[in-house]
Formats: C-alpha cells, structure tokens, sequence
C-alpha cells in the first residue's frame, strides 16, 4: 500500500510545476527575442577620421553619370575612390572580353 500524501503537499508540487515551467516559458521567449534581434555578437573595427573629398572621391557616383562619361567607349575603367584604406574602379568590358583570374585572399576581391 502507498504512502498518502497529504493535500498540501501535493498542492505544493503543482505549485512547484507550475512556476518552473513559467520560468521557463519567459525565459525561452526572452531567449527568441533576443535571437531574433541579432546574436549580439561585439565587433570591433578601427574607426578613422573622416577622410576629405580629394579628388576622385565624391559621396556619391552614379553610373548614368558614368555611362555618359564614357559613351562610345566599349571598355572603361574609372577611379572612384584611391586613398590609404580603400582602392576601388568602376570597369566596364564589351560582352566575351576575358580577364586572367585573380583572388586576393585578404580582401573581397576576385575575379573569374
């Protein structure tokens, strides 16, 4: 024969369920919560002055602006920014035109 086990005591380990599955209900929504805002994972990136417009550097080129530039011109290339930190070109080459392949490992630069 078991044991009785007295009312309070029973109505003691429901209470005892019920709070911890509350706490975890909240804790795993405040989990989804913060997952879908991001992982929060801490980035660090050097920060440098501003650096001035000297020529090329615009704070924004268009490629209309471009295009017009260069009509008639089957194969281009324009210097947009060139400074210490950053080297970018706009290229334009006709259809067909081959490029060797180059990868720059420690940019995100290639091409194929």
């Amino acid at each position: 024969m078991a044991p009785e086990i007295s009312a309070s005591h029973r109505y003691d380990t429901i209470r005892l369920v019920k709070n911890t599955a509350a706490a975890c209900l909240a804790t795993f929504a405040l989990m989804s919560g913060a997952y879908a805002q991001g992982r929060g994972d801490t980035l660090w990136a050097p920060k440098y002055p501003p650096t001035k417009y000297v020529p090329p550097h615009k704070p924004v080129t268009k490629i209309a602006d471009l295009l017009a530039q260069h009509k008639g011109q089957n194969a281009w290339r324009e210097e947009v920014v060139r400074d210490d930190h950053i080297w970018a070109d706009y290229i334009m080459s006709p259809p067909g035109s081959r490029v060797s392949r180059r990868l720059h490992p420690d940019t995100r630069e290639w091409w194929w």
